[in-house]
C-alpha cells in the first residue's frame, strides 16, 4: 500500500505540472517508472516478484533508499 500512495502523490505532481506548466519534484525518476503501482499492478505475479526481489534495483531497495528523495519532495510542499 505504501508504494501505491507514492504513486498517488506522483500522479498529483504530474497533474499539477500539466495544469500549471511548472516542473514538480518527482518521486519516481525515468529509470524507476516501472516501480509505480499504476505500472506494475497488472503484471503477472512472477513479474511482480522479480521487480521486488532484486536487492540492488528492485522495489524494496528503492523504498529503502528513498530517504533523500522524500526530503526533496517534502520541501516542495
Amino acid at each position: 500500500m505504501f508504494i501505491r500512495s507514492l504513486d498517488d502523490i506522483e500522479i498529483e505532481t504530474e497533474q499539477k505540472e500539466n495544469m500549471m506548466g511548472i516542473k514538480g519534484n518527482h518521486i519516481f525518476d525515468e529509470t524507476r517508472q516501472k516501480f509505480r503501482w499504476s505500472k506494475f499492478k497488472n503484471l503477472s505475479p512472477d513479474e511482480i516478484f522479480s521487480l521486488m526481489k532484486d536487492e540492488k534495483n528492485g522495489i524494496f531497495a528503492f523504498i529503502k533508499n528513498m530517504q533523500e528523495t522524500m526530503k526533496v519532495h517534502l520541501q516542495s510542499l
